[in-house]
């Protein structure tokens, strides 16, 4: 049995990839795939997958600390996924693959089967978290920076963060664009999707806050 968690709010697209998955699984092994629920453990998953907002690959995800060894991560990405460096990825995405919702379906089969393929090989390895926390390379942000972009987050104007703070409507600009390059996105819809769905995912306030 191959266990798969999938985290995607539109259904029509998590329906359709389920059964690609199924015709997969079922064609190459002699295993049949069972769908976690939401509220079962990550860690018993063979398979995740979840959207990922753009810039969310250089974070740290806690939930993903427990990975099966030898699972896959299919993170569904909603930014440019030409923009995509896996040399700034954080452990928690040891084998994993980025898609797209545009896609070609002859190209995902193929993409999805090396990956799966290439997790297995891995299986006896030490990788994902398993390596270590201390080392890892995920994106870090100043209290100054996570405080504007909490603020941005909740609708707050560059010229009213910085009557907040205490600061210069250009050094809060600079905060706002230094974090951008650290997450390499692009605009505010980015920046603000981020940030809002990082504490839903991991119902934590690490990242973003209200101070």
């Amino acid at each position: 049995m191959i266990n798969i968690f999938f985290d995607d709010k539109n259904e029509y697209y998590k329906f359709g990839l389920l059964g690609l998955l199924h015709e997969i699984i079922e064609l190459h092994t002699d295993q049949k795939i069972h769908l976690l629920g939401l509220r079962q453990n990550i860690s018993r998953a063979d398979i995740i997958i979840r959207a990922y907002p753009a810039g969310a690959e250089t974070l740290c995800h806690p939930e993903l600390i427990e990975r099966k060894p030898g699972s896959l991560l299919v993170g569904i990405y909603e930014g440019d996924i030409q923009t995509l460096n896996s040399s700034l990825m954080p452990y928690c995405f040891d084998n994993a693959i980025f898609i797209h919702r545009t896609e070609p379906i002859k190209r995902l089969v193929n993409r999805i089967l090396f990956a799966w393929m290439r997790a297995r090989v891995k299986i006896d390895g030490k990788t994902g978290c398993r390596k270590g926390c201390r080392d890892c390379k995920s994106v870090e942000l100043s209290l100054q920076e996570i405080k504007i972009i909490s603020y941005i987050s909740h609708g707050f104007t560059i010229a009213r963060i910085a009557n907040i703070l205490g600061l210069s409507v250009k050094t809060v600009s600079a905060h706002k664009r230094r974090v951008m390059r650290k997450f390499n996105i692009k605009n505010n819809v980015e920046l603000i999707t981020l940030c809002k769905v990082t504490l839903q995912i991991t119902n934590q306030s690490k990242v973003c806050f209200i101070p």
